[in-house]
């Protein structure tokens, strides 16, 4: 015996009643899930776009902005200097100043590495990251290259930044990707 589910033109031509209720409740039930549904994208959708606005608030907020003019003041060899001063020496406590001036600098590949973090767990997309903040991170990775590896070098920590890596790495390729799709479409 097969049994099917009842179509709405089933239902209003029931003659017993059991059947017509259970028909109406069948119908009320899969509209009720797809309502339901559809809120939890909404929700997720608004939870992204709270997500997105967070992080584009960090990407902007003035002390990211002073991270950034830290880090070029200080450049990759000045930096590679100030991270020898910090953990070259695992017997020398760390000069207070010295501190200061890495917790500062720390704080846009900091950033970055958590936007890293969230896509590697799926919670954004590498498409939005790309859109939103590509090419600066791909420059960020190619700036903070020799700093982070001299880094896990002087620290023996291989996981030091890693994902600010990965990220680096993965807008680098998109990015050369999408001027590429850019530059063909424009060619005689």
């Amino acid at each position: 015996m097969i049994v099917s589910t009842p179509t709405i033109a089933d239902v209003l031509m029931a003659t017993d009643w059991a059947t017509k209720a259970a028909g109406i409740g069948s119908i009320v039930i899969a509209v009720a899930a797809m309502l339901a549904l559809g809120s939890l994208v909404d929700a997720r959708k608004m939870r992204h776009g709270q997500l997105f606005a967070d992080l584009s608030r960090r990407w902007d907020d003035e002390r990211t902005l002073e991270s950034q003019k830290a880090f070029r003041a200080w450049g990759p060899g000045g930096t590679i200097k100030l991270i020898d001063e910090l953990w070259g020496d695992p017997s020398k406590i760390p000069n207070p100043k010295d501190l200061d001036q890495w917790y500062e600098l720390e704080i846009y590949p900091n950033l970055i590495e958590t936007i890293g973090v969230f896509l590697s767990e799926e919670i954004i997309s590498e498409d939005m990251i790309l859109k939103l903040w590509g090419p600066p991170i791909m420059d960020a990775w190619k700036e903070w290259r020799e700093p982070v590896l001299h880094l896990r070098q002087v620290t023996h920590s291989c996981e030091d930044w890693r994902y600010f890596e990965a990220i680096g790495l993965r807008m680098a390729v998109l990015v050369a990707d999408a001027r590429t799709r850019v530059q063909s479409t424009h060619l005689p």
